[in-house]
């Protein structure tokens, strides 16, 4: 049967336009296979770190009232003493004056120690400006650290205070455990910690937390205002505080918040120059620009070590960390599941540059190739100023002007605080490898 006139005229000028579209697509998929081919075929890495929504405790609601409280066991005295207790007095007074700033709060002050925490008044820190104070005379009994008293005064029912401890930090016994028991109940609620550390003039005796005296003399020894409660009013609390001492002309170099309501982006791997295009693993052909998590090596066996960095180059000189808080694991390669038993791999070294991280690992030869996850858990990667605080023993470069068990405290704190369902990790770095056969 004949095609009518107007289809026929149809196919007629559908002719060149079908002819050109068909080219077109031909040269598009020749580009795309061609792409895929330099791309190491469709073969893609399983993610180094899926991204899960953290379960967040809810937040608390800013507090009506602040608990300040001041150390006032014998350690203390030496801040008195200083020819310059310039330093102290400024400190005392921006914590009076920053407080009494705070919108609709109402401040309490106690001397915290032997168990007891005995109040001042209203806002009344510039008590703390005068011996007895600490040698434990007149109105003051003489009283031991008991850093925890301040989280066991209780607050109004279903609220979370706000909560200020100037100390230093050396506990009693050596035992953090009751201050982190008592300081739990408000990070179970939802609270965020801060604190703010100085090195202030001392005069008098340097004590470790065995109560053994390791110094007399002068020097300016770390002080530190470690403070519970929401979010907001930790940061107002501290900034305030800071920036007033600031504009007295004394210097308050760290401050540290871990927020309960706000998680970081885990440290991710930085790709190094001169890493291998593709790898072969399981038959496939993987490609490092479409794997841009993963770092891609080939390593030698007469040397079977790796370093993986959020920093690249790393500066020279970084001296590795004492601690080991990684987590290393195999990944499986679909549709092969492999164990996340590491086996013989081990961790080498873990060092830290400002916010940056790097992880030497040992990879034997005799191990299969494939794929590493190396994983600081949330919470467990510390601020560099708590190692470099942090008193390592008495005889200890300049242990005198350090503090014993800082780096512990402040990581089962953070850890505290980050401990909820999905908390993202604090790094997770990927690593793809094989072993070079010619050596």
């Amino acid at each position: 049967m004949p095609l009518p006139d107007k289809r026929l005229q149809a196919l007629k000028t559908a002719g060149p336009r079908a002819s050109a579209m068909s080219k077109h697509r031909s040269y598009f998929l020749a580009s795309t296979a061609l792409a895929a081919l330099l791309l190491g075929g469709c073969h893609k890495l399983p993610p180094c770190y899926q991204a899960k929504k953290a379960i967040l405790r809810p937040a608390p609601k800013p507090a009506q009232q602040l608990l300040i409280g001041i150390d006032g066991s014998g350690s203390m005295l030496g801040h008195v003493q200083a020819a310059d207790r310039g330093t102290w007095e400024t400190m005392l007074q921006a914590v009076k004056t920053t407080a009494a700033g705070m919108s609709g709060v109402a401040v309490d002050t106690y001397r915290i120690g032997g168990g007891t925490a005995q109040q001042l008044g209203s806002n009344t820190t510039m008590a703390a400006n005068e011996t007895c104070f600490f040698k434990g005379c007149g109105i003051y009994p003489s009283v031991a650290s008991s850093l925890q008293t301040l989280w066991e005064i209780e607050a109004a029912p279903k609220k979370v205070p706000l909560r200020l401890l100037i100390t230093d930090l050396e506990v009693n016994g050596e035992d953090i455990t009751s201050l982190i028991k008592a300081v739990g109940q408000d990070l179970d609620q939802g609270a965020s910690v801060g604190i703010l550390a100085l090195k202030i003039p001392f005069n008098g005796d340097v004590y470790n937390a065995k109560a053994q005296k390791i110094f007399n003399g002068s020097l300016n020894r770390p002080l530190y205002l470690l403070t519970t409660g929401s979010s907001r009013q930790v940061k107002e609390l501290l900034s305030g505080i800071r920036q007033k001492m600031s504009l007295s002309g004394v210097d308050t170099p760290e401050l540290s918040v871990i927020d309960a309501q706000a998680f970081p982006e885990p440290l991710t791997v930085a790709k190094p120059n001169g890493e291998p295009g593709t790898l072969k693993l399981q038959r496939h052909d993987y490609n490092s620009r479409r794997n841009s998590e993963y770092v891609f090596a080939r390593l030698s066996s007469r040397s079977p070590s790796v370093i993986l960095s959020s920093l690249y180059p790393w500066p020279e000189g970084t001296k590795p960390e004492g601690f080991m808080l990684a987590n290393v694991e195999r990944i499986p390669i679909p549709p092969k599941t492999a164990p996340t038993d590491p086996g013989s791999i081990a961790l080498k070294s873990v060092s830290l540059h400002d916010s940056h991280l790097r992880m030497e690992l040992a990879i034997p030869s005799t191990v299969e190739p494939g794929l590493l996850r190396a994983t600081i858990p949330a919470g467990s990667l510390p601020e560099p100023w708590w190692i470099s605080w942090n008193r390592g023993g008495p005889q200890g470069a300049d242990a005198k002007e350090k503090t014993d068990g800082l780096l512990q405290l402040m990581l089962i704190l953070s850890q505290k605080v980050r401990d909820v369902p999905n908390a993202p990790p604090a790094a997770s770095f990927c690593l793809a490898f094989e072993f070079d056969k010619s050596n």
